[in-house]
């Protein structure tokens, strides 16, 4: 409605400034002359009106809210930890109490001893063609779990990749668009994944997890990575969420 009154207004004004253009109005008599003037003042005092009120709604129109993104890392530094082996991935807790973790299927290799904050993970369950993994170690106090979100966010919904690329000590955090929900069973995510995001969080807005990354063997091209999305991860963990064995 906003936009309307202001673009109602523009025209007002380039309407008149045609006419004016035009020297139509000088060509009648003086009686005539006097009256349009006083007619286009007229005209010209209302599109101003409306332009200087059109303007004022448009700076009073809220902006749309931006993601917390400071505040969704911080609640899931207790939810994503850095797993380590060979090489270094990340790994979600998805069953505190019961020491479960979720991971990427390519970052528990055979015969691989694995830590999580210097403490033997093993693997419970593994898929290596979904490319996700259940771990189970003895974690730290203050882990807590992951939220999952109710349903996988739609193309161009922003989502944050949280992990530790490249080993870092401190968790990460990239900034992206979900490309396309359902790519053959896979998630593109509009996102740099990089070695050692592998097996950690693609949270939406909300810090919810709607996707497990899986950059380093499904990796397409520059700012293009794929995931495993949140039904495939539902239906593979959901004998290990809380729960599940009462």
């Amino acid at each position: 409605m906003t936009r309307d009154v202001l673009n109602d207004a523009v025209r007002g004004v380039s309407a008149a400034n045609e006419r004016a253009r035009s020297g139509g109005e000088y060509r009648r008599p003086a009686a005539a002359r006097l009256s349009s003037c006083r007619g286009s003042h007229d005209r010209h005092r209302s599109v101003g009106r409306a332009l200087v009120a059109a303007v004022i709604l448009l700076a009073a129109t809220p902006a749309a809210a931006q993601p917390a993104w400071p505040d969704v890392v911080d609640r899931l530094r207790a939810s994503v930890l850095l797993l380590e082996g060979d090489g270094a991935c990340s790994a979600i807790v998805i069953n505190a109490a019961r020491g479960y973790l979720l991971t990427a299927a390519h970052c528990a290799p055979e015969k691989q001893d694995l830590t999580v904050g210097e403490r033997d993970a093993s693997v419970l369950k593994i898929n290596r063609k979904l490319d996700l993994a259940v771990l189970k170690t003895r974690l730290r106090q203050g882990v807590t779990d992951v939220s999952f979100a109710p349903t996988m966010p739609r193309a161009g919904s922003a989502v944050a990749v949280v992990g530790f690329p490249f080993g870092a000590r401190s968790l990460t955090v990239q900034i992206g668009i979900v490309a396309n929900p359902d790519v053959e069973g896979r998630a593109w995510v509009d996102a740099d994944l990089l070695p050692g995001d592998s097996g950690g969080a693609i949270v939406d807005a909300e810090g919810r997890l709607v996707g497990v990354s899986s950059a380093f063997r499904y990796y397409l091209a520059a700012d293009v990575g794929v995931a495993v999305p949140l039904p495939t991860v539902l239906a593979f963990v959901e004998d290990y969420l809380p729960g599940a064995d009462e």
